[in-house]
């Protein structure tokens, strides 16, 4: 006798960690699988992005903040190096500025300068000109002037002896275009090609800075026929030596010259640097005191986290703070100004957002537990008067403020331990504070998300939600808790939990919660909860941002930390089926069912909308203690009816995996076939 029995497991995964394989419902492991409607498929692929000018984003990328314009969507994004505005495909750095000016008198130079000997070659029926600038300055997009040429293989001088733009640089040399066609293949132009740029060489000795970073000029005059008001602005700096570095400007040198500018001329650079990782305290007053060797400098228990941007918008202007205990800015959407420091604000904050018109600080002045506001709608009025609105309030028994969420009528505040609710009531008190729960803290900044009002964070031990009355566990559509608690938790780097963060993914009802493993210095994996059915999946994935407060495109945008180069680079998301054009390999594993008794497994039938083949490995065991007792290992095709096999055992795994390029996968209903043991 023969009998179809359909496999039934529940959506969501219970790992071996928290569950055995025998006694679980769910599944036990998966990798880039998602569940949609009680059915598991593999996840959709991602694609990265490349910028105008081959500009990268500097700097571990660690916040994503969408927003709307009348222009259309943007970005900001935030590196510990660096603050980025990201329009389209035009990436621009707009990193604040130090106050602190440093005097360089007399230091810039014009690269103004005749050329060698007929610099100019051309190809027979092409207009491409090839220009030979020994040890070039010049990149590709500049603007750059010739003068003095002759005529070059039938390109008539006036044409060459014109303003150029550049459209690709090599070494020693770059290109640019004319109207005709050259009607031979050489080299002319003469003994008298003069070259001029808008390129200035500024001498600032042990200057500190890289290049792509921003700089500003100042008090400097008229050098070399560029005017003083296309020098003294904000630049991108580029050709970075130890002493000097480049700026190029929208005029136009008419003459060479060394070490113009004036004895007043100044430069501000871009602010110190954060930190890509999170560090443990040093210094010589740290610990005990008689503690360690006398002289060298010892390590605290305190953390400083990763650097993390947070970001807001207060009217039509962008607010921000790099956190730890640095200032308050804002920026009008101008990428010719960075954004500056907001006026009587507090200098040293950890954290801001906004909230009826009023923008509010975590940690002023060092004290960890001040709420520190403006006035409504002011935000350079920070002192409270009877007629304003602005205020501090040290809330009294509380940790560490670390993050907030903007529920409809109140705001989550969040410490390492303790929730509260935050709700603007007007005067006198302006805002109403009250504890919420006393220990469902959230474990970093970023690891909370808000959809539908209703709040999701990661604790440092559990998931949980608000949706008004109390904190609650997030569960499993199976029980009380997670299923894939002890897996997170029993596996986080809690030294570089400041990088967790959580997102919510719009296109399938998903909360990703990414966390660095004990083994990673990055977010390197994910817990993946469905809020329609609460059903749990693992995942690995490398990334360390993703688009937040809300996603405002259709593809969710994240960002992953290249640590070799410290760059990151940026990914968009749920779009066609491969990894950034490599296959996305996937994997699902059941629980250990029991084989009908008096019964023999005799192949399986598969269920699957798939584009390629899949594996498919079956295990049995007859005990659950024992290692797999059989093993055998399957390919299915899209038209794959029943695979036939026998396989002993008295419990029976199956796990599905692939690896092709251009694979999706969906599974539906499977069955087993079965044999009666005597053949009867």
């Amino acid at each position: 006798m023969t009998k179809d029995v359909r496999i039934e497991v529940l959506p969501g995964v219970e790992s071996s960690v928290d569950s055995t394989p025998f006694s679980t419902r769910h599944y036990i492991d998966a990798d880039k699988i998602r569940f949609r409607t009680g059915y598991p498929e593999k996840i959709r692929g991602f694609e990265s992005l490349s910028f105008d000018n081959a500009n990268v984003i500097g700097g571990c990328g660690r916040t994503l903040y969408p927003f709307n314009t009348a222009d259309g969507f943007r970005h900001i994004i935030g590196t510990d190096t660096r603050l980025y505005f990201l329009a389209n495909c035009s990436l621009t750095n707009i990193t604040p500025l130090e106050i602190f000016l440093a005097a360089i008198p007399n230091s810039l130079n014009t690269y103004h300068k005749t050329l060698a000997n007929n610099p100019i070659a051309t190809v027979i029926g092409s207009n491409v000109l090839t220009i030979t600038d020994t040890s070039t300055k010049v990149r590709t997009a500049d603007t750059i002037t010739l003068s003095g040429s002759t005529s070059v293989n039938g390109i008539p001088a006036a044409e060459i002896n014109a303003a150029h733009f550049v459209r690709g640089q090599g070494t020693n040399e770059y290109t640019v275009t004319v109207a005709s066609n050259a009607t031979s293949t050489g080299s002319g132009g003469g003994a008298s090609v003069v070259q001029a740029t808008g390129i200035i060489t500024v001498n600032a000795a042990l200057h500190g800075m890289n290049s792509g970073d921003r700089s500003a000029l100042d008090s400097a005059a008229d050098t070399g026929g560029i005017l003083a008001a296309e020098i003294n602005i904000e630049h991108i700096i580029r050709n970075v030596t130890a002493n000097d570095f480049d700026v190029l400007t929208t005029g136009t040198s008419t003459s060479s010259v060394s070490g113009g500018g004036s004895p007043a001329t100044t430069f501000q650079s871009q602010i110190t640097e954060g930190q890509c990782n999170a560090s443990a305290t040093m210094g010589y007053g740290v610990g005990l005191y008689g503690v360690g060797l006398y002289g060298v400098a010892k390590e605290g228990t305190a953390i400083t986290g990763a650097t993390s941007w947070t970001v807001d918008r207060f009217g039509n202007n962008i607010v921000s703070t790099r956190g730890n205990q640095t200032g308050l800015y804002i920026w009008d959407l101008n990428t010719s100004i960075a954004p500056v420091l907001v006026a009587n604000a507090p200098t040293a904050i950890n954290y801001v957002f906004v909230r009826d018109n009023i923008v509010v600080t975590f940690g002023a002045s060092g004290v960890q537990n001040r709420l520190k506001w403006s006035d409504q709608g002011d935000i350079i009025t920070w002192t409270a008067e009877v007629t304003n609105k602005a205020g501090e309030d040290d809330i009294e028994g509380a940790g560490e403020f670390l993050s907030h969420a903007s529920l409809k009528t109140s705001v989550l505040l969040f410490t390492e331990s303790e929730v509260y609710t935050f709700r603007f009531v007007d005067r006198p008190l302006i805002w109403e504070t009250k504890i919420l729960d006393i220990s469902t803290g959230i474990i970093s900044k970023n690891a909370r998300v808000v959809h539908r009002g209703v709040c999701y964070w990661m604790g440092n031990d559990d998931f949980y939600f608000y949706r008004s009355g109390d904190v609650e566990n997030i569960p499993s559509n199976s029980k009380d808790e997670c299923t894939i608690k002890r897996k997170v938790f029993d596996d986080i780097n809690l030294n570089q939990k400041s990088k967790i963060f959580a997102w919510y993914n719009f296109k399938f009802d998903e909360i990703w919660f990414h966390y660095p493993s004990s083994s990673s210095e990055e977010p390197d994996k994910v817990a993946r909860l469905n809020i329609n059915d609460f059903s749990w999946a693992n995942d690995t994935f490398d990334r360390s941002a993703a688009s937040y407060p809300v996603e405002l495109q259709e593809f969710p945008f994240m960002l992953q930390v290249i640590t070799a180069s410290s760059t990151t680079t940026m990914f968009r998301h749920e779009i066609g089926t491969d990894a950034d054009g490599a296959a996305l390999p996937w994997s699902l594993t059941t629980n250990f069912t029991k084989i009908l008794p008096k019964f023999n497994i005799q192949g399986l039938i598969p269920d699957s909308l798939q584009v390629g083949n899949i594996s498919v490995t079956v295990n049995t065991k007859r005990y659950p203690n024992e290692v797999v007792y059989n093993t055998q290992i399957f390919t299915v095709s899209p038209t794959t009816n029943v695979i036939d096999f026998r396989q002993y055992g008295r419990y029976i795994q199956f796990v599905l995996s692939g690896s092709e390029v251009g694979q999706s996968w969906r599974g539906g209903d499977w069955y087993q076939k079965l044999i009666a043991a005597d053949g009867k």
